[in-house]
């Protein structure tokens, strides 16, 4: 299956870098002109063919671009997506190898995607003049590995993101800013791939495929889609598909953005519904340490420990579907907004539920099954917030005993969340008494949690 971006208005360009047409934008008329640069029809990653780079450039004059695209001399631009495959051959001289970008130091900067100290970057103008900085993945690339690159520019919210994909490994590295000045500005330098104009150091030494370029902000699930060779489908599909499970997260935000999460009209997103069959292990780290204790028949109930240290649990999900990925990307990206919410998640067996968010310290991790490629896991720390944030105050007394209640019902959990608030100073009462004799806990099943 291939991407299709015919129906995106705002994929403003699209190099596919296939033999005989490559220079074509197959999307825009954005016809690049070649300097040296050669096809590989054994090695890529998309269609027939890819480029090949070595002291090589293909570029657009800017009077040539089109009205809309990117960085285009005449104004300035709120938000630039860029996706593409790369695999280097040698980090060159100066390790500066430059994927694509407008960037002529001293002569007028915009933006580039570039190599340095053998990791990925993106550095950007920061007053639309003269200053600039950048983000990177903090991931040692390695020659000879196809990786798959996904970066948003967003200059209203003034947030960089960055996936990397790493083929051999079936791993996916991450970076996310939103503390630094972000401009796109336009700029009458040409639009180049292979090579910034600055310095014939910063060569490109290595293949590029299936470069694509947006001038709006693409979400990470629709990067993923992108890799996967399955745009838009899966994007559209899964975002559909799960509509009913996020239905109360949209409420959620637009409650927390009048008041904080501790407004007790906040209502804790519900963790989505995956497909039967995917695997679901959450594990209570209990002083630093991973702790194991049987759970019987599955229906033992554990009260919650009034402490002043909130508990930590490793939340691991297997054998997911590649809608499932999407789906979990989404809610964590989207829902929780990157563990800013807090959100329910119900363990069915047991009948119970916490209110969890993402460790923002450490977002989730997302790969590929080692044995089946394709399946798909996340691995994720999950932090109990403060009873406080609900109406208590300790740690723990925002769990709350959900067998009254459907726990397939996100409405039906938030409800039961509230009046559990309203009686944490009773609970608190039960929890310190059990603390004792329940130290730690695991569970797992299967399907939605």
């Amino acid at each position: 299956m291939a991407n299709d971006f015919s129906q995106d208005a705002d994929c403003v360009a699209l190099y596919r870098f296939e033999n005989g047409a490559l220079t074509t934008d197959s999307i825009g008329s954005n016809t690049l002109t070649n300097t040296g640069a050669t096809t590989d029809t054994a090695d890529y990653q998309e269609g027939a063919a890819c480029i090949d780079l070595d002291s090589d450039t293909v570029e657009c004059v800017d009077a040539n671009l089109d009205s809309g695209f990117p960085s285009k001399s005449g104004q300035n631009y709120d938000a630039l997506s860029v996706t593409c495959w790369f695999k280097l051959e040698t980090f060159g001289s100066q390790s500066m190898g430059t994927i694509c970008g407008k960037w002529f130091t001293g002569h007028g900067i915009s933006w580039k995607i570039h190599l340095h100290s053998s990791q990925i970057h993106v550095t950007f103008t920061t007053d639309g003049d003269t200053q600039y900085d950048s983000v990177e993945v903090t991931h040692t690339l390695s020659t000879g590995i196809w990786y798959h690159l996904g970066v948003t520019l967003d200059a209203v919210e003034n947030r960089v993101y960055m996936r990397l994909y790493d083929s051999d490994a079936g791993a996916i590295y991450t970076a996310e800013n939103e503390s630094k000045t972000v401009y796109i500005t336009g700029e009458t330098l040409p639009f180049q791939i292979g090579r910034c104009y600055s310095y014939v150091q910063n060569y490109f030494d290595g293949k590029i495929d299936e470069l694509v370029l947006f001038k709006d902000i693409l979400t990470d699930w629709e990067i993923t889609a992108i890799q996967r060779g399955i745009y838009p489908q899966a994007s559209s599909s899964s975002s559909s598909s799960s509509s009913s499970s996020w239905s109360s997260s949209s409420s959620s935000r637009s409650s927390s953005s009048s008041s904080d999460s501790s407004s007790s009209s906040f209502v804790p997103p519900a963790w989505p519904t995956l497909s039967k069959g995917v695997e679901i292990e959450l594990r209570e780290q209990a002083g630093g340490h991973d702790v194991t204790m049987p759970l019987g028949n599955g229906r033992t109930k554990i009260r919650p420990r009034y402490t002043r240290r909130p508990h930590r649990w490793r939340l691991a999900v297997r054998m997911m579907t590649l809608a499932d990925y999407l789906t979990l990307e989404q809610f964590y990206h989207v829902d929780c907004e990157r563990g800013k919410y807090t959100f329910e998640l119900v363990e069915g067996g047991m009948n119970q539920t916490w209110l969890v968010r993402f460790d923002p310290e450490k977002p989730p991790t997302f790969g590929t099954e080692p044995a089946l490629p394709e399946k798909f896991q996340m691995a994720a720390t999950l932090l109990e917030d403060t009873a406080g944030s609900y109406g208590g105050s300790g740690y723990g007394a925002q769990y709350y005993d959900s067998s009254s209640s459907s726990s397939s019902s996100s409405s039906s959990s938030s409800s039961s969340s509230s009046s559990s608030s309203s009686s944490s100073s009773s609970s608190s009462s039960s929890s310190s008494s059990s603390s004792s004799s329940s130290s730690s806990s695991s569970s797992s099943s299967s399907g939605g949690a």
